[in-house]
């Protein structure tokens, strides 16, 4: 059931790209140029840190910046960041981009990489966090699905399913993110995630997506390739306020 029809003004948001993939890859970039939703609202950002997590889901380290121009932002992404900024993509971290104890029906070409997320975080001319910018890929139902930005250390493929039992997802009015105030906890009997993602070594854009089923009580995860066309940029305020669908279904 979708609780919010939200029509979207389309907007042009750009990573710049190295080279062309075929359809498994991630798309692979070096710098990224984006164009956030509402942009006006926050003419005290100057510079946009690019921020890596350093050794906790909730502390952050930075790499980089880049000058915010009126409209949105453009950043470098580091050649190299640092081995102790990076984990084991099989642990029990937690993160989006962990994965635990991988069944025989995950195939990981590569169980030694080393990854790691970044955030983007707008600050003023005193260095003060004004606000924090997440890229969303907003799919053909109008959808909205967390893209995430990730170094890795070497090459992988990673392909198959997961499946698990009696998991309990905090869940929002709108959709599946974790920034509204308004939080419900829905619990599935079977989950299946989906993998289907080959990184290089760099920096790589891929989706993640979750979508339930009160019905059935099951929902499906997916890692997946970005489509770089379709992603938008919102302040962490815009998500609050609901500006994506939910989705979970009832049918």
């Amino acid at each position: 059931m979708k609780t919010k029809n939200i029509i979207f003004i389309l907007m042009p948001c750009l990573f710049l790209i190295s080279c062309d993939k075929p359809e498994l890859y991630t798309q692979v970039v070096t710098k990224i140029e984006a164009k956030v939703e509402n942009a006006s609202k926050y003419s005290n950002v100057v510079e946009v840190i690019l921020m890596a997590h350093n050794g906790s889901f909730y502390e952050f380290v930075e790499l980089a910046r880049g000058d915010w121009n009126g409209e949105g932002f453009s950043v470098e992404l580091p050649e190299m960041v640092d081995t102790k900024y990076l984990h084991s993509l099989i642990n029990v971290s937690g993160y989006y981009m962990t994965i635990i104890n991988p069944p025989s029906t995950v195939s990981i070409s590569n169980k030694n990489v080393k990854v790691d997320n970044v955030a983007f975080f707008g600050v003023d001319k005193d260095d003060n966090v004004v606000t924090r910018f997440y890229p969303i890929e907003i799919d053909n139902d109008g959808y909205g699905q967390d893209v995430y930005c990730t170094y890795v250390d070497s090459d992988v493929t990673i392909s198959g399913y997961t499946k698990r039992k009696n998991d309990t997802f905090a869940w929002t009015e709108y959709d599946n993110a974790r920034y509204s105030g308004d939080v419900m906890f829905v619990s599935f009997d079977k989950i299946t995630t989906n993998y289907s993602i080959k990184w290089e070594k760099g920096w790589n854009v891929w989706t993640f997506s979750r979508f339930g089923d009160t019905k059935t009580n099951t929902a499906t995860e997916k890692w997946a390739p970005a489509t770089i066309s379709r992603i938008k940029w919102y302040s962490a305020e815009d998500l609050w306020t609901g500006n994506r669908n939910q989705q979970m279904s009832n049918h």
